[in-house]
């Protein structure tokens, strides 16, 4: 298995409507701003700050990651607590909300009255080319059995990441579905850390 560097540390944020949080249905903006809420009140627990951030997201969460990597300005500084930008990595990641709503539901719901109906704005292919122009290093994994976000969009959103981030990269995993892409800590780590090596345990 890998073992993340030992002057690691990882905070794991339940968005607004998740967990025991109020304010279900999120929406793009409370949860960008439940990020940079929980990202200063863990800033605040360090003596040393963290040089570098990465992020990691799967789903929706893939796409609030996304948003809040392309919210920060190019070099670190803004929200991310003046942090130089580290990885992106994207797990199972839509290219944006109505084209998910298209592949769930347009076999059974007219196109115009989904438009209606979905109310939300998520856009990762709006947020992950922004993001890759402002420095992150965007990596993106992929169920190759998703039935829920199928593997196209993870390589439609990697070819828009190439445009600003030559060292982007895609893999897509064989035979797992969207739910089993979470099983094992071993297929996210060295999108994390690649230059670690693997320690036997």
């Amino acid at each position: 298995m890998l073992i993340a560097p030992e002057q690691s540390a990882f905070l794991l944020v339940d968005y607004p409507g998740y967990g025991a949080n109020d304010g279900f249905p999120p929406t793009p903006a409370s949860v960008l701003t439940a990020q940079h809420a929980a990202l200063k009140a863990a800033l605040a627990h360090f003596e040393v700050p963290p040089t570098r951030l990465h992020l990691l997201g799967h789903s929706l969460g893939a796409a609030a990651c996304a948003q809040f990597a392309a919210s920060t300005p190019r070099g670190g500084g803004g929200g991310d607590g003046g942090m130089a930008h580290g990885r992106l990595v994207l797990s199972a990641p839509f290219t944006n909300i109505g084209a998910m709503a298209r592949a769930l539901f347009s076999r059974y719901v007219p196109v115009w009255l989904l438009r209606v109906l979905v109310s939300q704005r998520w856009q990762n292919d709006v947020w992950v080319p922004k993001a890759a122009k402002a420095g992150w290093n965007v990596r993106i994994i992929h169920g190759e059995r998703d039935h829920i976000v199928p593997a196209w969009m993870g390589q439609e959103l990697f070819k828009l990441a190439q445009r600003h981030d030559a060292q982007s990269s895609f893999r897509e995993v064989p035979l797992l579905d969207h739910n089993e892409m979470l099983s094992t800590v071993d297929l996210y780590l060295p999108l994390m850390y690649p230059e670690q090596p693997r320690s036997r345990c």
